[in-house]
């Protein structure tokens, strides 16, 4: 008999110590297999049993005999394992029946008291996440970052790491130079949400820079914009259309910015904490906090930028006075170079001003040697795929292991009808969405006996859900039905399913502390414990994959199943011993699904 190996994770245990004493047995047969070649699948019918390998297929192709035969010499010499009811052989497959009544007692026990996937790793990591250009609002491409990065930081607490989130504020680039020039322009305190106001003023100068250079297009976007605020869009037009070189503005602004200059610093820096603070009112309505806002100014004028520069010279090269980083330098240098990274990669302007290039990799030493993770996950578009190989090749330069930093690349969400840009101001912000998804749930739960105000939870939930539904790495089309959608597949579905449970809970009025897992024989339990049991997986499965999408889809797939007992299986009405063994059940749903609600950010409720 084989102990279950972690009661946080008594499935997993279990597939642990089969895929240990499987390659005991081969070995004892006279074939070489490592245990953690041995994958488990869950069986697409339950008739083969529960879980399953295809092991045997590859043991067929190195010893040239059948798999059935190999298959049935090593668990011929099996040991019994806890937790395994029956082993089976079909063609390659070693096929596996649970002992469900074992291992949902073990499933329930660590579901209930909330240990289920919790703690069963250590370190010290960091996410970094959202850093938005302060120069307008967060929009949903910004809110899709900032709910993938805020949930793989949850996962990673959750599964026991020290996790810190950090913000990265891009403060020393062209387009906080031109937030900048507009404020000088316009010369007043904020009117409305800062973050709005500042968005319009840099969405202006923008365009106004463009129609001084005879972009046609530009007109048009100045008319759409002006309907915001016409007085302000007109006053930033005239001013930027009398200049003689508004653009050579901007670009001396930035200048004098990453030199230090008093005037300057004062009022660039001062503008983008000003729209930082409008972000961190929007990030805190959806549960988003950061540990630290890392200033790119500050690391330019603490000197450290200049520090990673210097220990990156001997592979550097200048051109008409920019430098940047020469990728044979680095092969020279024993340095792994992707084959499809550009032989130069720029470090600075020629009029010396830093990029974010440069920043990016002063930013990762400050990571890894100055606050000393042991990992960084970089939450940033996949349009930035290259630019991130390029900073590890510059993290390996200096000295450290690239490996280190990882990049979470997500892809952008557009409009229906193009993509979305802050510089012609032509965006949907998280704020609107909040706001429309709260007053579309506040119509559909008008007149309900309910004493809590939950329109803005449901639409916290709606949204975030929206935003992790799908693989990262696919683009996502924003429109309002998806978002609003309070049905299936949604947020506001998976909340009212945990109000489901904790309504049966609360009806009843009491939770056994003694149950029968026996008696939970049917196909809908056995379903609800399996699904149970997988979130350790589905948790390891989410960081290792860079998925944190898997979250929600599993708490959808749970959520349906529980709907399908609510319905069929009746709780409270059972006989006694029948009661207390569903009610125990229904108690574990709740608390492993709020779990993982709690992961995804979409907030529990108690009525609905």
């Amino acid at each position: 008999m084989f102990p279950l190996i972690d009661r946080r994770d008594p499935l997993s245990g279990v597939e642990l110590a089969l895929s240990e004493e499987i390659s005991r047995a081969a070995q004892d047969v006279g074939i070489s297999l490592d245990a953690a070649e041995i994958r488990f699948e869950e069986t697409p019918d339950r008739s083969l049993g529960h879980i399953g390998t295809s092991i045997g297929f590859k043991l067929a192709k190195e010893t040239r005999k059948s798999p059935e035969v190999i298959l049935k010499e090593i668990t011929g010499r099996m040991k019994k394992i806890e937790g395994v009811e029956e082993i089976r052989i079909k063609g390659g497959y070693i096929n596996v029946r649970l002992d469900i009544p074992l291992i949902s007692r073990e499933v329930i026990e660590a579901a209930t008291k909330g240990q289920l996937g919790r703690g069963l790793f250590s370190g010290n990591v960091m996410v970094e996440h959202t850093s938005a250009n302060p120069v307008h609002p967060l929009h949903i491409g910004s809110g899709r970052n900032s709910v993938i990065g805020d949930t793989l930081a949850r996962i990673l607490s959750f599964m026991g790491y020290n996790v810190r989130r950090h913000y990265l504020v891009n403060d020393c680039g062209l387009q906080s130079a031109y937030i900048a020039l507009g404020k000088q322009i316009v010369g007043e305190k904020p009117r409305g949400k800062v973050d709005h106001w500042y968005g319009l003023i840099y969405a202006a100068v923008n365009q106004a820079i463009e129609l001084k250079k005879g972009n046609k297009e530009a007109e048009n976007n100045l008319k759409r914009i002006r309907g915001k605020d016409p007085e302000l869009v007109d006053l930033i037009v005239e001013r930027i259309m009398s200049m003689n070189n508004p653009e050579e503005e901007v670009y001396e602004i930035l200048r004098r910015y990453q030199r230090g200059e008093q005037e300057i610093k004062s009022l660039l820096r001062s503008s983008a904490e000003e729209v930082i603070s409008g972000f961190r009112q929007t990030l805190r309505r959806i549960g988003i906090e950061h540990d630290e806002y890392d200033w790119e100014s500050d690391m330019i004028w603490s000197g450290l930028v200049e520090k990673v520069a210097l220990m990156l010279q001997p592979y550097t090269s200048k051109e008409n006075g920019a430098v940047y980083l020469d990728m044979n330098k680095a092969r020279e240098k024993g340095i792994k170079v992707p084959e499809n990274l550009p032989e130069r990669f720029y470090l600075s302007r020629s009029d010396g001003t830093w990029l974010y290039t440069m920043t990016d990799i002063a930013y990762s030493y400050k990571k890894l040697v100055e606050i000393g993770v042991e990992r960084c996950y970089n939450v940033v578009g996949a349009e930035q795929t290259m630019e991130q190989s390029q900073v590890r090749v510059g993290v390996a330069l200096l000295g450290l292991d690239p490996d280190r930093i990882i990049h979470l690349g997500y892809e952008l969400v557009s409009l229906a009808e193009g993509e979305m840009s802050g510089r012609k101001g032509i965006y949907i912000t998280v704020d609107e969405v909040l706001d429309e998804t709260a007053k579309r749930a506040s119509k559909l739960i008008a007149g309900r006996d309910i004493e809590e105000d939950i329109s803005e939870k449901v639409a916290v939930g709606a949204f975030r859900y929206a935003m992790l539904s799908i693989d990262p790495k696919k683009k996502l089309q924003f429109n309002w039905d998806r978002v609003l959608n309070l049905e299936e597949n949604s947020g506001p579905f998976i909340q009212y399913s945990y109000t489901r449970a904790v309504s049966i809970l609360r009806k009843a009025g009491y939770v056994p502390k003694d149950y029968d897992t026996k008696l939970l024989s049917s196909g809908l339990e056995e379903d609800l414990i399996l699904l149970i049991a997988r979130i350790p997986k589905i948790l390891r499965d989410s960081v290792d994959l860079l998925r944190p999408d898997l979250i929600v889809q599993h708490a959808n797939e749970m959520a349906k199943k529980f709907n399908k007992f609510y319905e069929e299986i009746p709780v409270i009405q059972s006989e006694n011993k029948l009661r207390d063994a569903r009610l125990k059940l229904v108690e574990a749903f709740k608390e492993s699904l709020g779990s993982l609600m709690d992961i995804a950010g979409i907030p529990r409720m108690e009525r609905m």
